[in-house]
């Protein structure tokens, strides 16, 4: 029976509680009232006093589906910092944000700019990092742009930082694409020298071949022939990738080099020649026309890679480029007095509400002020 008693109690002593804690709150109203304006006045005064920050934007396109000339230089940055990395970004703008916040980037904006003087440091790695606090990068999904965003007191020079910076990322693409193409045209260079030699020896080893097989003169039936039984081998080994020897085409194939060999055994001056003297003769012209087949290649290349060489231009286009901004972007006065102004309410409540606690726990009260004294008590 008490217990049920007791349970139809509990409402009404909840009741009373919230009556009387509501009662001494509002006796509080002081502090709060004060706690709220001391914070709200703090907040409108910090918003005043700290000087205005302005954002320059801007955009750049990184697209370089048709400016081939520059896919070299692509393909060698991206090896260099690692375009492969996946993320929510496409590698190819990770790779742009990836050299725009490089080192060797960001010093070429430090000297430009000259922003040992305005930061007053001679201290790159602090200049860098404080460069990284009012530079952001960032990239649009939907459009695939990249957006360069810089912040400074000074509009001017926060549009003049963010331009600087695809200034520079123009310039660093640029030296990438002449040095990957000169290094193309290094590689090229080797490539045609040794191929000329390659091809010099293939041509003696068939002059020895033939005098060795008795075929001294170079009619053209006798070239032909050779020709012929090299093609016909090159194509019996390109459909063995996926052929068995029993194709059909392979054994006509077959056929043809023999009935080729046995023209050519046929038309030689000196009858004591042998079938391995004609297939080293044979093997030496296919080798000729290969060589002839990739010199041909190689200079190819290489005067492509001349003309790119002294036409590489970077492959990024400046969709927006950044214009001194009209309104401050920071700080947000009307947001950060709204938000004080809330925060001064409900610090309030809380000074009241330990007051209030304070002054029904008469113990509690005693030893903080005795707290009090023995901290702030300059006598003792």
């Amino acid at each position: 029976m008490n217990t049920n008693n007791d349970n139809h109690q509990l409402p009404d002593e909840i009741e009373i509680d919230f009556l009387e804690w509501a009662i001494a709150i509002g006796k509080e109203k002081i502090i709060i009232a004060i706690t709220f304006l001391m914070v709200t006045t703090l907040a409108v005064v910090y918003s005043l006093i700290t000087p205005p920050i302005y954002t320059a934007r801007a955009v750049i396109s990184t697209n370089n589906s048709q400016q081939g000339g520059a896919s070299g230089a692509a393909a060698l940055v991206g090896s260099l910092i690692g375009a492969n990395s996946v993320g929510p970004m496409r590698p190819q703008d990770e790779m742009y944000i990836g050299l725009l916040n490089s080192n060797n980037l960001q010093n070429e904006v430090i000297n430009t700019l000259k922003l040992k003087d305005k930061f007053n440091s001679n201290i790159l790695l602090d200049l860098r990092q404080n460069l990284k606090t009012v530079v952001r990068f960032s990239s649009d999904k939907k459009s695939g742009f990249i957006i360069v965003e810089a912040d400074d007191k000074d509009p001017e020079f926060a549009a003049k930082l963010a331009n600087t910076f695809v200034d520079e990322l123009r310039n660093l693409l640029g030296r990438l694409a002449i040095e990957s193409a000169q290094q193309r045209l290094l590689f090229f260079q080797k490539a045609i020298s040794k191929t000329q030699s390659e091809l010099s020896e293939a041509k003696s080893k068939f002059q020895d071949a033939k005098e060795m097989s008795g075929v001294l003169s170079d009619s053209s039936q006798t070239e032909n022939a050779y020709a012929q039984i090299a093609s016909k081998e090159l194509q019996i080994s390109s459909l063995s990738h996926f052929s068995t020897a029993m194709n059909p085409d392979i054994k006509r194939l077959e056929a043809d080099i023999s009935a080729l060999r046995d023209q050519l055994f046929k038309s030689e001056k000196v009858q004591h020649k042998t079938e391995a003297s004609n297939k080293v003769a044979t093997d030496a012209y296919r080798e000729i026309k290969s060589l002839e087949m990739i010199l041909g290649a190689l200079t190819s290349q290489y005067k492509s890679s001349i003309a790119e060489a002294f036409s590489s231009e970077p492959f990024i286009q400046q969709i927006e480029i950044a214009t001194s901004p009209e309104r401050r972007s920071h700080p947000k006065r009307t947001q950060i007095v709204i938000f004080y102004a809330t925060l001064g309410i409900i610090l309030g409540f809380m000074a009241a509400i330990i007051r209030i606690w304070l002054l029904k726990n008469k113990e509690a009260y005693k030893n903080l002020i005795l707290i009090k004294n023995s901290w702030f008590n300059l006598k003792n």
